[in-house]
């Protein structure tokens, strides 16, 4: 068995994709958790993935909400499969094994995103809050504006959808957003 990929959403929403390859990984809301799920509905140290010869363990570490695999609150330990999907408070955990698998997971969710209308409305307001952002943020910044997905963005600017993902988060964290349509209404809103 060799690395696991997680993709998290919070409230349904893609968050992140992370890769696990260690022996023992914490998920809870500490920074330190290499799951970090920053909220108030998870325990510091909630849960804890261990890697065996026979692949991925979950185990709840008597957390104050629970564990729930597939749907059900892990009493005890419990074996990983490819697919499995792991709630943590507001968070959903989907693990696979493929990082293809995952990267399907994430351009699906990457579909589902709201684009809202009217983006040549917040052109005009974006060169002062670009100003806030670094050159490879802003080039991907004047791409969202203009109503491209993501993997349109990583196709004009000759890059990794990763790395796109990367930026956009970056790009959410700088104006307090979490998604593109709290991007764009606040630029309208200006």
């Amino acid at each position: 068995m060799g690395q696991l990929y997680v993709v998290i959403r919070q409230h349904s929403m893609f968050d992140r994709l992370v890769q696990i390859d260690s022996a023992e990984a914490l998920i809870g809301r500490r920074d330190t958790c290499e799951l970090w799920l920053p909220d108030g509905l998870v325990s510091r140290e909630h849960a804890a993935l261990t890697k065996g010869e026979d692949g991925y363990c979950i185990r709840d570490l008597a957390s104050r909400n629970g564990t729930y695999l597939n749907g059900k609150r892990l009493q005890n330990l419990q074996m990983i499969h490819d697919g499995s999907e792991v709630r943590v408070g507001p968070y959903c955990l989907h693990m696979n094994f493929q990082m293809t698998q995952a990267l399907r997971e994430v351009s699906n969710s990457e579909d589902e995103t709201c684009q809202e209308d009217g983006p040549a409305a917040i052109l005009s307001n974006s060169k002062q809050e670009a100003s806030r952002l670094t050159a490879a943020q802003n080039r991907v910044y004047s791409l969202l504006l203009e109503g491209q997905q993501e993997k349109e963005v990583a196709t004009s600017l000759g890059i990794s959808i990763h790395t796109v993902h990367w930026h956009v988060k970056a790009i959410y964290r700088t104006f307090s957003v979490a998604t593109r349509g709290e991007l764009l209404a606040r630029g309208l809103r200006r």
